[in-house]
C-alpha cells in the first residue's frame, strides 16, 4: 500500500487471512505456555521472566548497534 510519508517505501501489512493465522498462533502459544508452566512455582516463573526480560533488553541495546563487535567479544 502507498506510504504517505515516502513514496519509494511502500507500507506492508497482513492480509485478513494472515491476521487470522496470527490470532490462531497466539492461542496455541498461550496454551503451550500454560501446559509447560503447569506445576512450576510462581516465584520460579517470575525470576525466569525477569531474567529473560533482562537478556532481551541487553540484546536490543547492545547487539542492535554493534553486533559484529559484540560477537567478537567487544573487539573489532
Amino acid at each position: 500500500m502507498p506510504n504517505p510519508s515516502n513514496a519509494r517505501a511502500p507500507l506492508v501489512g497482513l492480509t485478513t487471512r494472515g491476521e487470522a493465522l496470527v490470532t490462531s498462533l497466539d492461542r496455541v502459544d498461550a496454551a503451550v505456555l500454560r501446559a509447560v508452566s503447569r506445576g512450576l512455582e510462581a516465584d520460579a516463573l517470575a525470576v525466569t521472566a525477569a531474567t529473560l526480560r533482562s537478556l532481551r533488553e541487553a540484546f536490543e541495546t547492545k547487539m542492535r548497534w554493534a553486533p559484529a563487535a559484540a560477537a567478537a567479544g567487544g573487539k573489532r
